[in-house]
Order: structure tokens, then C-alpha cells, then sequence
């Protein structure tokens, strides 16, 4: 999955510290398998100001302004936060949000009474927001996402539908096959010209049937991994070879 983190609020504290403190934690956050675009990334991307506007964006999670922001960084979930200093000590809190719907995915905030205590809680809480996160997106809990940002149903929907056809392909070659048993027994047919039919009957419902089996295997074997694993960066690969005594299918990509 994709973050973006255009930046922690600060109160009390030097923004370029948070700045650095946000770099430390992008790092971490990496290290634990989330692709992280972040705030300098995004200044270079996108200038100054409008990363500001982004960031109140993400802290007021509007609606329109949320699905403006995926569309244009193309991301699945925003980092977002503030840290405070004050008499006791520092206070941070860190958010992970749906870029979609503004819908809060993980949090955790943490209070230190000095630079070195905040920085261990960082470190610290980093790789459990990244495991957090990606079990929520991952199973589409509430908020209607992947690993990839494709809304579950969407994932899956090649297996569902290529188990259908599975179905159909099964029928037909049990029609086959019964048309079969029936050519095997004396007297089923009045004359030739019924056999002749049955039998001509029976081979296109097995060649179909054998067909769509086929296909729908391939695709079952697509949806499942494309739902567990994310769709393959070079896309799908899709085989059918169609033989006198039977059909092969295949299905191929490089999956994450």
C-alpha cells in the first residue's frame, strides 16, 4: 500500500525538527513494507503552499477536498498528526486516514518529557501503525479498500464470476456424459439419424463444456491471487488450449 504524509502540525516545536522526526518515522514505516510519499516529496511534487492546503485537508477530512487528494497522489491512506510541545513535555499523535473518505484507520498518540523518550516512542510505534494499517486495508475493514486501494468485491470478482462458469462447464460435460451412456445402450435411439444427432450433440457439449471449465479455472486461479496477493505489475497472463480429450488453462503474472 501507498501513504502520503505531507506533514506533522507542530506547536511549540521548530517545524523543521518535526520535519526531521517525520523522516525518521517515513524511514521506519518503509522498512516495515509501506511506500511512503513524503512531505519533501510532496513539496517538490506539488509546491509549499498547496502541501499545506493538503494538510489541513487530511486534518479537517473533508470529503471533496480527501478525494481530491487520492486522485492527484494516487494514494491509498494519509499520515497525518501533530506534535505539542509543552511544560510537561512533548505530546504526538500520529493518524492514519482513508484518502478516499477521510475515515480514521489507525492512531496512537504518546506523551515524552523529552526529545530523546519521543523520538524511542516513534521508533517504537512506527512498525505497529504499519502492521495496523496494512490489516485494515488489507481486509477491507470499514473502508472498502485492498492492498492495493481496489475495493474488495472488485478483487474477488473474477474468481466469483469464474467459478460460475466453472458450474456451467460441469453441466455441460455431465450432459456429455449422460449423452454418452445413453449412445452406449441398445435401442435408446429409433435410427440413425438420432444417434447421428446425440452423438453430435454430446461432442459440442463436451467441447464447450470442456471450454468453459477451462476459462473458468484460469479465472479463479486470477481472482484469488489478484485478491491475496494485489494485481500482478505486469498484468495477467491468460492461456487456453483446447485438445480433442480435454482443455488447459493457465494463468500467469508477477504478483507482489
Amino acid at each position: 500500500m501507498t501513504i502520503a504524509a505531507p506533514g506533522l502540525r507542530s506547536y511549540g516545536v521548530d517545524p523543521k525538527l518535526v520535519d526531521a522526526w517525520l523522516d525518521r518515522t517515513i524511514t521506519v514505516l518503509s522498512n516495515h513494507g509501506v511506500r511512503v510519499t513524503s512531505h519533501s516529496d510532496l513539496e517538490q511534487a506539488i509546491g509549499l503552499e498547496r502541501q499545506r492546503e493538503l494538510l489541513g485537508c487530511a486534518d479537517n477530512a473533508s470529503g471533496s477536498c480527501l478525494a481530491e487528494l487520492a486522485g492527484a497522489l494516487g494514494v491509498d491512506a494519509l499520515l497525518v498528526g501533530s506534535v505539542v510541545r509543552g511544560e510537561s513535555g512533548f505530546t504526538v499523535t500520529l493518524r492514519m486516514v482513508n484518502a478516499r473518505n477521510g475515515q480514521e484507520l489507525v492512531a496512537a498518540t504518546g506523551r515524552s518529557k523529552d526529545e530523546a523518550g519521543l523520538l524511542d516512542w516513534l521508533d517504537e510505534t512506527a512498525p505497529q501503525l504499519a502492521a495496523k494499517v496494512q490489516s485494515a486495508v488489507g481486509h477491507g475493514d470499514d473502508v472498502g479498500l485492498s492492498g492495493t486501494g481496489t475495493p474488495t468485491l472488485v478483487r474477488w470478482s473474477p474468481a466469483i464470476g469464474g467459478a460460475a462458469v466453472v458450474v456451467v462447464g460441469a453441466v455441460l460435460l455431465g450432459l456429455a456424459q449422460h449423452t454418452a451412456g445413453q449412445l452406449a445402450k441398445p435401442g435408446a435411439f429409433k435410427s440413425g439419424a438420432d444417434i447421428d444427432a446425440a452423438a453430435s450433440q454430446g461432442s459440442t457439449f463436451q467441447t464447450v463444456g470442456w471450454v468453459l471449465t477451462g476459462v473458468g479455472l484460469a479465472a479463479v486461479a486470477a481472482g484469488v491471487a489478484w485478491g491475496l496477493l494485489g494485481a500482478p505489475s505486469d498484468g495477467a497472463h491468460v492461456g487456453l488450449w483446447v485438445a480433442h480429450d480435454g482443455a488447459f488453462a493457465m494463468v500467469g503474472g508477477t504478483f507482489p
